[in-house]
């Protein structure tokens, strides 16, 4: 009789944890939906909209539907990239304002941002500068048609306009 009582205990905790696996569960963080959209859930399984959130050393905003924001300008202030992400570094947290240009194609003007780092990294500039070279690297390419990266040129003209402000 005590074998058929133990069978029964762990069958029935088997099931039970089962039946725990199969449901969600949540906790606080990202989460994909169908669309492929990331949204974010804070502790109390809320999702968390109209705000920035900090995950690691990236930050990401979510807009009012609790979208992550990507590729896209948040209140015409600050810029999130493919990842969502803004530019910090384990000191500090950087905006730069939009240029005032008139864009004419977007293709490669990411890689024109990085490319702007990049320089800046190989020339031993700090995170802002490299903030300030990534902005008219990108900029110099949004304002060619197709699919065009920015020019020395580019750069060096777009430079003086890019204004760089330390957030925290």
């Amino acid at each position: 009789m005590r074998k058929q009582t133990k069978l029964v205990a762990v069958l029935s905790a088997a099931a039970l944890l089962a039946m725990g696996a199969s449901m969600t569960s949540f906790a606080a963080g990202w989460e994909k939906d169908d669309a492929g959209v990331w949204h974010y859930y804070d502790k109390d399984d809320e999702m968390v909209t109209g705000e920035w959130r900090k995950d690691g050393a990236k930050w990401f905003y979510l807009d009012e539907d609790g979208d992550m924001l990507m590729d896209s300008w948040v209140d015409d202030d600050y810029y999130v990239g493919a990842d969502g992400a803004m530019l910090v570094d384990r000191e500090h947290a950087y905006r730069a304002r939009p240029l005032p240009l008139k864009p004419q194609g977007l293709t490669g003007a990411g890689d024109s941002m990085v490319a702007g780092m990049c320089y800046a990294i190989q020339n031993h500039l700090g995170t802002s500068d490299m903030l300030r070279y990534a902005m008219a690297a990108a900029g110099g390419s949004i304002r060619q048609e197709g699919t065009i990266l920015a020019g020395k040129s580019d750069v060096e003209e777009l430079l003086p306009l890019v204004e760089v402000e330390t957030l925290f």
